[in-house]
């Protein structure tokens, strides 16, 4: 993996509004995305990785807007300043994304070679249409797919290829930057294997760098090279991956892990208590407080910082020391 930076956010800031309200769903997130590296977001339903994932797009809706903050491209293009016509530029040659449900954003009445097509003609309008049933041929071919798929309805297609079309869709333009948002959400165990190994393949052809958002812990351990925990809106640790299964230092991280099975060891599964918090009424200092079986009466009152506590591990926790390297 490069240490050369794919994209570097900074502070960025995404609420929604409700009536006088600003609830903030996306609340000063910062990271680095080496060229060539997988990060993995996980958290519960409502932690702000959707979103997140749509603000870098710049594809978020009304009530969502963004407050503030940076998104940094490797050539130094900060996303959030773009206007509207440079960002659609950007979106599919620098940056793409794979949707939540990206199974049913496939048009259902265009043939799957008319909407990659598409997306091809409005970045490179000067290329022929052999250049572009060409380019379509061979996308395929890369996701595992034969030429026939082509000419075919998403409708015709299992869960699996449509999910690989999308896969194709995402790298039309080889973008440096691909974000999947729940890429095997609605298959099964196999197909999301197969899914997973096609996703990985293709970022590697492309030395991209890929954001993969989920909740599966287990497709995470396989495919994510560090991991990024979102709480309430915020990232509370982001370790290396192996690091992170095998010592996980915030709190929240320790009882995701602990609900996990382990084929290595029996022990009771423990669940964590209570639930994530509404973003319109947030607690004080520490989201996670209400929750944690070790908080002390100033997780109640200070919001902790993401901090580092050692060269490659950061962590939003006023109980977790700086370690030694």
């Amino acid at each position: 993996m490069s240490q050369e930076i794919a994209l570097q956010v900074n502070n960025l800031r995404v609420s929604y509004r409700a009536g006088e309200q600003a609830i903030p769903a996306v609340n000063d997130v910062s990271f680095s995305l080496y060229a060539g590296e997988r990060l993995g977001i996980v958290g519960e339903s409502g932690s702000g990785k959707t979103t997140l994932a749509l603000a870098l797009m710049r594809l978020h809706k009304p009530p969502a807007y963004i407050l503030g903050g940076e998104a940094i491209l490797g050539d130094g293009k900060d996303i959030m300043t773009l206007d509207r016509e440079a960002m659609r530029q950007t979106r599919w040659s620098r940056l793409s994304l794979i949707p939540q449900g990206s199974m049913n954003s496939l048009n259902p009445v265009v043939k799957v070679k008319h909407q990659m097509a598409d997306a091809i003609e409005a970045h490179e309008r000067g290329w022929t249409r052999a250049h572009i049933n060409k380019r379509i041929s061979e996308l395929l071919g890369r996701v595992g797919l034969p030429d026939s798929v082509a000419e075919m309805f998403p409708h015709e297609l299992s869960g699996g290829m449509k999910q690989r079309v999308c896969i194709a869709l995402a790298i039309v333009l080889e973008p440096s930057v691909i974000i999947a948002d729940e890429p095997t959400s609605a298959l099964d165990v196999v197909v999301q294997r197969v899914v997973m190994q096609t996703l990985n393949e293709v970022q590697q052809q492309l030395n991209a760098a890929m954001i993969i958002i989920g909740h599966d812990m287990g497709l995470m351990a396989q495919s994510a090279d560090r991991l990024a925990v979102m709480y309430a809106g915020k990232m509370v640790e982001v370790s290396p991956i192996r690091s992170f299964f095998h010592d996980p230092q915030h709190p929240y991280s320790q009882l995701l892990i602990s609900s996990l099975p382990s084929p290595e060891e029996q022990r009771e599964l423990a669940g964590i208590p209570g639930s994530q918090p509404s973003l319109l009424e947030l607690p004080s200092g520490c989201a996670f407080h209400p929750r944690c079986p070790v908080a002390e009466d100033r997780c109640k009152v200070d919001i902790p910082q993401l901090r580092f506590v050692r060269a490659d591990r950061r962590v939003a926790c006023h109980l977790v020391e700086e370690q030694p390297a």
